[in-house]
């Protein structure tokens, strides 16, 4: 039956279909099945596929064409009614968009296209997030491929585990590292955690020990605390020369040395006020 003309309508008072369940339409609830008998909602398309196999059950076709054709988009759009007791009317909701990221020719490498998502905000569908031809999330100001993080991200919770190389051009900012103070430097724990350790101050400033008073071969002595200056030893060829008097207590005995094949021999202090030392013929050191 060929139905031909603008005033020609055609009327079905029960269920209508083409070829059983090429086009189905449910008298009773309005809705429309492909490839179904029986829709279970208002557009219900359904096909045999092949198992491990994509099966294509929905197209849409933008046929526009130009030579200059990037960012030429091809979009289903959601809508949502707003309440009002007189005058509800509908509001985007969202977007699912395809465009093309350049001017496509009949040479596939021309034929690059990104898929961009958007929502409502104060009544605008804004962008959220677009995957370019290069597999890119881009999200916002941030963008994330093949594991590689760009922009500024920040993670509110969870775990990120599974990472062989972290590199910054910038600060990154640690918190929950434990508890430290000012002057702190992180460290890897025994448990391979980092935290927190801290360190002498003086590190990070110009206060450090002063050694601009020190002489080479000098034995060194702290004048005070972050002093360092000449003691009246030294070292020179071996030997360690005084520059001043060597006192011992009454309790400390000093080993002396005589020449080559001498024996060793030894200065004690008798405890008496202190005397000056003679070396006798013998190579014996007395007070």
């Amino acid at each position: 039956m060929a139905l031909t003309g603008a005033s020609t309508n055609f009327t079905a008072t029960g269920n209508f279909s083409v070829n059983t369940d090429d086009l189905v339409v449910e008298k009773s609830t309005g809705d429309i099945g492909v490839g179904t008998t029986d829709p279970s909602s208002r557009l219900d398309v359904q096909d045999t596929g092949t198992a491990k196999a994509n099966a294509d059950l929905f197209e849409i076709t933008n046929d526009v064409n130009a030579l200059d054709m990037d960012a030429t988009e091809t979009s289903i759009l959601f809508n949502q009614y707003y309440y009002d007791a007189v005058t509800p009317a509908v509001a985007d909701a969202g977007r699912i968009t395809v465009g093309t990221e350049t001017d496509w020719t009949s040479t596939a490498t021309t034929q690059d296209a990104y898929l961009s998502f958007q929502t409502a905000l104060d009544g605008t569908l804004t962008e959220r997030l677009r995957i370019t031809s290069a597999g890119v999330f881009d999200i916002g100001t941030n963008t994330f491929s093949d594991g590689n993080f760009t922009g500024n991200w920040s993670f509110n919770s969870g775990n990120l585990s599974g990472i062989a190389n972290l590199t910054a051009s910038g600060t990154i900012e640690f918190s929950g590292l434990g508890t430290g103070t000012d002057n702190t430097v992180v460290i890897l724990n025994s448990s391979n955690q980092l935290t927190t350790d801290e360190i002498d101050s003086r590190v990070w400033g110009t206060s450090l020990v002063d050694y601009s008073s020190s002489t080479a071969n000098y034995i060194p002595l702290f004048s005070d605390a972050d002093t360092i200056t000449n003691s009246v030893l030294s070292q020179s060829s071996g030997n360690i020369i005084s520059g001043g008097d060597i006192q011992l207590s009454d309790t400390y005995t000093l080993e002396v040395g005589g020449l080559t094949g001498v024996a060793y021999n030894a200065l004690a202090n008798s405890g008496e006020a202190p005397e000056e030392a003679a070396i006798s013929s013998d190579n014996d050191l007395y007070v």
